[in-house]
């Protein structure tokens, strides 16, 4: 062992023939602690540990200054602090073998390297380990020939800085991230080699990447996320023939990142199996394969992006579930479409700016549904928007213009959209509606239509106060369009209830049979003042069936409101009995009680909710002559609705043939679906003086599928009530931790993604036995743990 006086805090060692240290482990062994060493060119055949404080210095081309392990890593860090700077790493090999060891292995303590180069065979380049390994490094090459270059399994606190990755491997990724959150800052990471992915980053694994350029991935993704959430900051992603970003049961965070230039095999980025990132402010153009795929009942949500230059696919497609939200953003300049919503797709445009198309620019098919919400769509060489084949969709305060070739608007093969408000000008045509399209245009205006705005064959859609703007001597007029809705046109009341009806939380079908029902009763009712001989009844008593807290008590007051604006009733007030009303044991007090209801409602609306669980005694002595009295006409005009389940309800009125020949009208409630409960919860969040964060929809959909699946006797309102709760409760608790100096209204109202996800050790969910009870207690405890604290 060669004697080191410890006063000396610098010195060399050497692979020269006369040279007194030609061992870098035994300089390290004897020197004191916090010593320099500096190290000249040569290669070092040892295998090199770490304990302790030190600094190694290459002195020259760092190319020749070698360390090659034998036995083991050729470099391991296990303890203290130490400095690397200025040498070549390389794989260790025993008798010339290569057995796949890592080449830096780092598993405690700070290492600084710095101005390296490392070198791998069939093992890992760097490879992390353990919760206190914090390295530092810096300016480094980083490269396996046969394995990854970063092999992350630490969580600690690890940092990357003008890094250069690569790897020629088959198989392995470039950085493999299985556990911790390395920060990356402007690194770049190569694919020019590589058969396999760039990053690849798993369920325990993060990452943040800032500036960084990620390129030249030919055979798997450039970025590869799987159930995680990883970060990206302002990263180049570009120049392959696979997808730049593929994300799996994951999300992900990127923040003015650039994906460019991939070729036409794969989108640029797939997102799938229920994944819901997050895209903002990044710019994805140039991509022959199109922009991103949504499928797998994925969600996420691309705000102030800018989407463009796509030759052979579309710039965003959807399909089997997915939802995805895409707010503010320009998508333009493709050869094909701009989004394709298909085969059970969902999502939605908001304000957003669609330009520039070849094919048209929005495609829902399928079976699929897309919502356009305050849009601006121009300049394509077929339709703005395309609907067909059974699809659905709102397109609302929407903007569509310079359609030569073709309709703005096309709806065909049972398509079913609701178009409202929204302006088309300088096209061939307005709306094109064939092969048994459907649909509702509501308070629509058309002008600059170079052939007709209503081009209808073969269909029957819903046309209500939409306008034309003809120009004559030289300026512009407003004409009703031709298909005008009589009803809505003359009765201003009954269009405004028609936009609250419409307004209600889902009951599609109970909504179109409801303008069905009130529109035919208008037409009795104008041939009745005519004098014209009609002998059909005016059928004004209803049947509203289905499960409770559908809304059935709402859409009763608004139909009753609606058969008042048309002079079938003389009052629009509505009087509710129900079972839990009449609760008198002294049954001519109960007589009294149900006649006196019942008068109430005269000339109004008279709603009898489960009717059908009064006892016998009940009915005979005041309901029933009192519903006859009703039916018969003895009693001023009141329309009578009986609620209730479907099949109770008819089995109760089979009894009463005499009532049953009065209640033609037959409104069937459906249970709301997740959907529906979203819109319930955003209810409730409103009406609680709370706001929601745009990036929250995608989550809070899962949950309410999540909700709407538990096989309990609840009712979905029921169900979203008790969640809000919990919502509430999670809130608060987040808002708890925050300074006082942050505490603004907007953050003690604003409900963020992470209020809405919530586990605990017995995982409880919404909708379990108990759960709210659950969830108090470990709130209880959490509190009473950060108290302790």
């Amino acid at each position: 062992m060669m004697a080191l006086s410890s006063e000396k805090t610098s010195f060399q060692v050497s692979r020269k023939l006369f040279s007194k240290n030609k061992s870098i482990q035994r300089a390290i062994e004897a020197a004191p602690v916090g010593s320099t060493i500096e190290i000249g060119p040569g290669i070092y055949k040892e295998d090199i540990v770490i304990d302790k404080y030190i600094e190694l210095i290459g002195v020259g081309d760092k190319e020749k200054i070698v360390i090659q392990g034998i036995k083991s890593s050729s470099l391991t860090m296990k303890n203290g602090y130490a400095v690397i700077r200025n040498m070549t790493i390389k794989q260790p090999k025993e008798n010339g073998l290569d057995r796949g060891m890592d080449t830096v292995y780092i598993e405690n303590g700070t290492l600084l390297l710095e101005s390296c180069r490392i070198e791998a065979g069939k093992g890992p380049g760097i490879t992390i380990d353990g919760a206190t390994a914090e390295p530092i490094i810096r300016h480094c090459e980083i490269k396996s020939y046969k394995n990854s270059a970063i092999l992350n399994k630490g969580t600690g606190n690890i940092i990357f800085d003008h890094c250069h990755f690569s790897s020629a491997a088959k198989s392995s990724p470039v950085i493999h991230i299985l556990e911790g959150n390395p920060v990356f800052k402007r690194c770049s990471v190569v694919g020019a080699d590589s058969k396999s992915c760039g990053l690849y980053i798993e369920s325990k694994g993060k990452g943040k990447f800032e500036e960084c350029n990620i390129y030249g991935f030919d055979h798997e993704a450039a970025i590869y996320i799987k159930g995680t959430s990883p970060t990206f900051n302002r990263c180049k992603i570009h120049d392959g023939k696979h997808c730049a970003i593929v994300i799996r049961k994951g999300k992900g965070v990127f923040k003015g990142c650039s994906i460019f230039s991939f070729e036409k095999d794969a989108p640029a980025i797939r997102i799938s199996n229920g994944s819901s990132p997050f895209f903002q402010d990044c710019t994805v153009r140039n991509c022959k394969g199109g922009g991103f795929i949504f499928e797998e009942d994925s969600g996420g949500l691309l705000d102030k992006c800018n989407l463009f230059g796509f030759i052979n696919q579309p710039a965003i497609r959807i399909f089997e579930g997915a939802n995805p939200s895409v707010l503010h953003t320009k998508i333009h300049d493709g050869n094909v479409e701009g989004v394709v919503s298909t085969s059970d797709g969902k999502g939605m445009l908001r304000d957003c700016e669609l330009y520039s198309f070849n094919s048209h620019v929005v495609a829902v098919t399928n079976g699929a549904q897309l919502d356009v919400l305050n849009c601006k769509i121009y300049k394509g060489n077929a339709h703005g928007i395309y609907f067909s084949q059974k699809t659905k969709g709102m397109v609302q305060d929407t903007q569509l213009s310079e359609f030569p070739n073709a309709a703005a608007i096309h709806v065909s093969k049972a398509a079913e959209p609701s178009i409202y408000s929204c302006q088309v000008f300088d096209s061939l045509k307005g709306v094109q509606v064939n092969e048994h399209g459907r649909g509702k245009f509501e308070r629509c205006v058309f002008w600059d239509i170079e052939k007709e705005v209503w081009d209808i064959s073969e269909s029957d859609p819903d046309i209500y106060l939409c306008k034309e703007m003809n120009k004559e001597k030289g300026r512009y007029e407003l004409s009703d369009s031709a298909t005008g809705d009589a009803l809505l046109l003359s009765n201003p009341k009954v269009s405004e209830l028609f936009e609250q009806v419409e307004k209600q939380v889902g009951q599609w079908k109970v909504k179109a049979k409801m303008k069905e029902v009130v529109h035919y009763l208008d037409y009795l009712q104008d041939r009745k003042r005519l004098g014209i001989k009609t002998v059909e009844e005016l059928h004004i008593h209803a049947l509203f069936l289905g499960p409770s807290d559908s809304g059935k008590e709402k859409m009763a007051d608004l139909y009753g409101q609606m058969i008042h604006a048309i002079e079938l009733v003389d009052s629009s007030h509505l009087v509710k009995i129900t079972p839990s009303d009449l609760t008198n044991s002294d049954p001519f007090v109960m007589e009294q009680m149900i006649k006196q209801r019942i008068e109430e409602a005269y000339g109004g609306v008279l709603f009898l909710d489960q009717i059908h669980l009064l006892a016998p005694e009940q009915l005979a002595h005041a309901l029933l002559p009192s519903l006859y009295q009703i039916v018969n006409h003895l009693v001023p005009e009141t329309a009578v609705i009986i609620a209730g389940p479907v099949e109770a309800v008819q089995e109760w009125l089979e009894k009463f043939q005499d009532l049953k020949q009065h209640f033609v009208n037959e409104f069937i409630f459906e249970e709301y679906t997740p959907e529906d409960m979203v819109s319930l919860f955003l209810e409730v969040v409103k009406e609680n003086e709370y706001q929601i964060h745009e990036t929250c929809m995608s989550v809070l959909l899962k949950e309410m599928h999540h909700l709407w699946n538990i096989d309990d006797e609840k009712s979905c309102v029921e169900r979203v009530k008790e969640y809000f709760k919990i919502v509430q409760m999670v809130q608060s608790r987040r808002c708890l931790k925050l300074p006082k100096e942050q505490r603004t209204k907007e953050a003690l109202t604003m409900i963020m993604p992470e209020d809405l996800t919530w586990k605990t050790e017995k995982e409880v969910q919404p909708g379990d036995q108990d759960w709210v009870k659950e969830l108090e207690k470990v709130y209880s405890k959490t509190k009473k743990e950060d108290t302790n604290e």
